[in-house]
């Protein structure tokens, strides 16, 4: 069975390990199939081979995909898409008004940010700068079968370099990364956290940041979302509306059972309070813009004629720099 047939089927007695992964994909693929063209707040041609069964998605269409999500998970995918374009805005910024010169994508999962935004390609007018991505070795084995599907020439991935790390373990994600011999430490760096920190715990995160930020240049921007805490305090349905995190509480509430029952839950959280001063006083890190999509809805959807209502504001966008 080749690669391309092996990452789009679910094959049988083998135990998956991406589902969240490849959920995100599937809403960037929903984004970028979506019409007219113009509508779209980023393209993603790569998404659909990191998915399974995406032809019979395609076949489906994506306004039916986006229509019966939309009907059991209001606003989760405007969520989800305005998370993907404000990180991909953070990556632009970092390079073009704040000189970073390499990338480190941690919890990478399918992200394309590599191939999407610095293509090794003489045609592609982006800038090529080195990429790391840094996951746990079984996702990683599956993404590099969907890496080897995607219709780009060997050369043109030169540039993206796969780091296997367990978060949830002792292995050192500096030694990994220093070892590396495309990587420059103490070099102005664009770091990706993006739907992770809330998935492990928060000592985890902290380690995480700890070590890079002893390995990267000054000025170096951090690109991170997390969930506001109130999202994971039982009997909290009220301060929901309180916090402004969404209209009806049963939008939040089934997005926290989908993840549960995935057996991928949520189990840290922060207020914006409390997530700048442990960025700032634990790890040097300055917030410059914390947003949620609500914040988004006039920079990013309006322009397109378009809408992120319902907003569903449970996950919260960070942008900062090392000071």
């Amino acid at each position: 069975m080749g690669a391309h047939v092996s990452r789009h089927v679910d094959i049988p007695g083998m135990k998956r390990h991406d589902n969240t992964a490849m959920g995100v994909a599937r809403i960037r693929w929903m984004e970028h199939a979506r019409k007219p063209e113009a509508s779209r707040l980023f393209e993603d041609p790569y998404a659909k081979y990191f998915s399974i069964g995406h032809p019979f998605l395609e076949w489906l269409g994506s306004d039916y995909v986006v229509c019966k999500v939309n009907q059991r998970y209001p606003g989760l995918i405007s969520m989800v898409v305005a998370r993907t374009a404000f990180l991909d805005h953070v990556c632009h910024q970092a390079i073009t008004d704040h000189a970073c010169t390499q990338m480190i994508i941690l919890g990478a999962g399918y992200d394309t940010r590599a191939i999407r935004l610095f293509h090794n390609n003489s045609n592609n007018n982006s800038t090529k700068i080195h990429c790391f991505e840094v996951d746990q070795p079984k996702v990683q084995k599956l993404k590099k079968l969907g890496l080897q599907s995607l219709p780009i020439q060997k050369g043109e991935l030169s540039h993206v370099h796969l780091i296997s790390v367990d978060f949830n373990s002792n292995e050192s994600l500096q030694d990994k990364l220093e070892a590396h011999p495309q990587f420059q430490r103490g070099a102005k760096t664009i770091i990706l956290l993006e739907g992770v920190t809330y998935y492990i715990p928060k000592k985890s995160t902290a380690e995480t940041l700890k070590q890079l930020q002893s390995m990267v240049g000054k000025g170096s921007i951090l690109g991170v979302s997390y969930v506001h805490q109130a999202v994971l305090q039982k009997k909290s349905e009220l301060s929901w509306i309180q916090e402004g995190i969404c209209a009806d509480p049963q939008d939040v509430a089934r997005v926290v059972a989908r993840v549960r029952r995935g057996g991928e839950p949520w189990i840290s959280g922060w207020t914006p309070e409390e997530f700048t001063k442990f960025l700032k006083k634990d790890h040097g890190f300055v917030v410059l813009e914390d947003v949620t999509v609500s914040d988004l809805e006039s920079r990013y959807f309006e322009p397109l004629g378009r809408t992120a209502r319902p907003f569903l504001c449970a996950e919260r966008f960070v942008m900062a720099q090392k000071a």
